[in-house]
């Protein structure tokens, strides 16, 4: 039985940078965030310590934790010298973590607070400095309640069925992809939502007749929608939100997902993209020594990146290993355990609650949200069997996912630091998966 250590300071250390004292500074091209002012009694915690080296490392944390990479670019500029202070900014949390700690000696997830602030968030009302992000508030909804669902509360949704078949229907787009609003911008964020909604509520595949795209000639939703997401895919790898943009994280997880609804990932995936260049961009966002991923290429660690990326590998291994349905599973393109470590040291608010992207920055309900599904990646292994009656017709190709929990020889967490698995192409409950899908087959016809 391993040894639960002593509520005390550890003096781990880790390799000292030459950098000058900076303020912190916010990636300008990153999507705007929430106003400070927002969350006056969330303040970041971050201590005040001395250089570190590496010379007394606890042998808990793996090696490639504790050293700076091998190869670091000489030339500097704002995003080397951010990327320097992200650094700077999360070894102290990661040297001497805040709050209880678990026998691993990592931060106990502050389950209790963590729920008080989602519920907060449902309640409102929003403070004022949401006003701009008033067109966000379904996902400001769903946010705050995949949280708490991860963190074990009870939660349920609701939907109109026909009126969302005809909306999807004057979304569809003649270049096979899926705007997100009326009159709004053509990106794969379209494409997932408008599959899952469809392969969850058992929605015909045919167009309805006043779809644009049915008047321009289209039978289903499907048409020209994997081609279009095979010309998503960058000259990195990685996939960007439509033709010709930056790959992304974010983006790359809803291409993977979209292409795991239309049919199973060994046929869908691997015929769509090209696998070895995915796999490699998706594997260098994985930051060290931070250990949490990146969703850009030369951008720094963010917690919602825990999902985005970490959330990509379930369905890049079910891709690639089509038969794996034994005990004997696949060894990991990532590292799990630097993962966890990340979400618990760096993301979590102790006093407050909430979790955040690192140690500078203040929690929000959309972080929370995603840092958790991520720590759920870290801890579960998810395996995908495919059965004959999942294929292209009704969008079933999703309903073959099972899960089961990592051990926690591999990954730093105790019982308590554990959260419930969410479906890792939905991303909602797996019961609330089948039975929604249950429900309106049942349901048959409008």
């Amino acid at each position: 039985m391993p040894i639960r250590p002593l509520r005390r300071k550890r003096a781990v250390q880790f390799p000292k940078m030459s950098i000058e004292d900076q303020t912190p500074a916010t990636p300008a091209s990153r999507i705007t965030e929430l106003d400070e002012t927002i969350t006056e009694d969330i303040q970041p915690t971050i201590p005040n310590v001395t250089e570190l080296t590496v010379d007394d490392a606890i042998p808990q944390i793996p090696a490639l934790f504790t050293t700076l990479p091998l190869i670091r670019d000489g030339l500097i500029t704002e995003s080397s010298e951010m990327q320097d202070e992200t650094v700077q900014e999360c070894l102290p949390h990661l040297a001497e973590p805040g709050g209880d700690l678990n026998i691993f000696g990592v931060s106990q997830l502050g389950r209790a607070k963590h729920v008080q602030y989602l519920h907060k968030m449902i309640r409102g009302p929003m403070p004022a400095g949401f006003t701009p992000a008033d067109a966000s508030r379904p996902w400001m909804v769903y946010w705050a309640l995949t949280g708490l669902y991860l963190l074990g509360e009870d939660v349920g949704a609701y939907r109109d069925r026909k009126g969302m078949w005809h909306f999807l229907g004057r979304m569809k787009q003649k270049s096979g992809g899926f705007s997100m609003a009326s009159g709004g911008e053509v990106d794969i964020r379209g494409a997932y939502c408008g599959m899952t909604i469809i392969s969850l509520l058992n929605l015909p595949m045919d167009l309805p007749s006043d779809s644009p795209a049915k008047i321009n000639g289209d039978e289903t939703f499907l048409t020209n929608l994997k081609p279009w997401i095979r010309r998503c895919q960058t000259y990195e790898g990685g996939i960007g939100g439509a033709p010709s943009n930056e790959a992304h994280g974010a983006y790359a997880f809803c291409a993977l997902a979209c292409l795991s609804i239309i049919e199973p990932p060994s046929k869908s995936i691997t015929s769509t993209l090209h696998m070895p260049s995915l796999i490699s961009w998706l594997s260098s966002q994985q930051n060290a020594p931070e250990s949490g991923f990146a969703g850009r290429t030369n951008k720094l660690v963010d917690g919602c990146y825990s999902h985005w990326v970490g959330g990509c590998w379930a369905l890049i291994s079910a891709a690639l290993n089509p038969t794996s349905n034994s005990t004997q599973q696949p060894a990991d393109l990532w590292s799990r355990s630097g993962l966890a470590r990340y979400i618990l040291c760096c993301c979590q608010n102790l006093r407050s609650g909430g979790l955040r992207d690192k140690p500078s920055k203040f929690a929000d309900s959309y972080h929370t949200c995603y840092v958790l599904a991520g720590l759920s990646a870290a801890q579960n292994i998810f395996t995908y069997q495919e059965a004959e009656k999942m294929g292209v017709a009704g969008a079933t190709a999703a309903f073959g996912w099972s899960v089961e929990a990592r051990g926690s020889d591999h990954i730093p967490c105790e019982y308590m630091d554990r959260v419930k698995a969410v479906h890792p192409v939905y991303v909602i409950p797996f019961e609330a998966v089948d039975e929604a899908r249950s429900y309106f087959e049942e349901k048959g016809g409008f």
